[in-house]
């Protein structure tokens, strides 16, 4: 394992020990984590760093009021393939518009309507994970016990509702399939190198405590070819904070 000046573990992927990763995973794991950086009762992370300051800032650079969905599609088509027992949506109507038509709807005056109900795992699609999500040698964020943390009752202490009033901040979108493009649609392996060539757009860097994005196209680029089992989840990612 190399270290660097400062004392880190070195960011090189050409310096990786491959024959030991559990330790390199631990060395970096101990080097950049933030359990205890906000007190042991913390339970929003990184999210610390976005205040009403930050906001204010990000609220002043909207110049078009245009949207831009990152959202995958939600239906029974995709993405998912199996991989870890998860399933894609499954869509079922409890009241249509023929119920309507043939007056079977408790409504008073003709009124009709239609409903229905989603079934699925919260890995179906795009998602936000909460710091439950992700355990270290049984440990959950800001080292406790993963299992009182999450136990079948959910998420006990980390949940995503915590940061339900938060995300709010200037975000940097990584469009990484755009940069590959035209190249041959494969499963690509991220690292720490610099790609080939850059742009302006591509130089542009978060900066804490903003958000990044990353979207590399991955699924429509790769298309039927997708690994069986796993889903093309690398489109796109949820934005992170950018600070450690």
């Amino acid at each position: 394992m190399t270290t660097a000046a400062s004392g880190a573990p070195s960011e090189d992927p050409g310096e990786l020990d491959r024959q030991n990763p559990e330790a390199e995973i631990g060395a970096r794991a101990e080097a950049f984590r933030n359990w205890g950086r906000w007190g042991e009762d913390d339970v929003l992370g990184t999210l610390n760093f976005i205040d009403p300051a930050k906001r204010v800032e990000a609220a002043g650079l909207v110049r078009e009021g245009r949207v831009v969905s990152l959202s995958l599609a939600f239906d029974t088509d995709g993405p998912q393939k199996g991989w870890r027992r998860r399933v894609n949506p499954v869509h079922t109507m409890t009241d249509t518009g023929s119920d309507a038509e043939l007056g079977n709807q408790p409504f008073p005056h003709g009124i009709g309507g239609a409903d229905d109900y989603v079934t699925m795992p919260l890995q179906s699609s795009t998602q936000w994970d909460g710091l439950g999500h992700i355990f270290d040698h049984g440990k959950a964020w800001n080292g406790r016990r993963a299992g009182t943390t999450v136990t079948s009752d959910g998420d006990l202490v980390t949940g995503i509702e915590h940061a339900a009033a938060v995300v709010v901040s200037r975000g940097v979108l990584l469009d990484v399939g755009r940069h590959l493009s035209p190249r041959p649609a494969s499963c690509r392996t991220a690292t720490a190198s610099p790609p080939p060539t850059s742009t302006p757009a591509s130089r542009r860097r978060a900066r804490p405590p903003e958000s990044a994005a990353a979207t590399s196209s991955w699924s429509a680029r790769a298309g039927s070819r997708a690994p069986a089992g796993r889903a093309g989840t690398t489109t796109p990612a949820a934005a992170r904070p950018a600070s450690r």
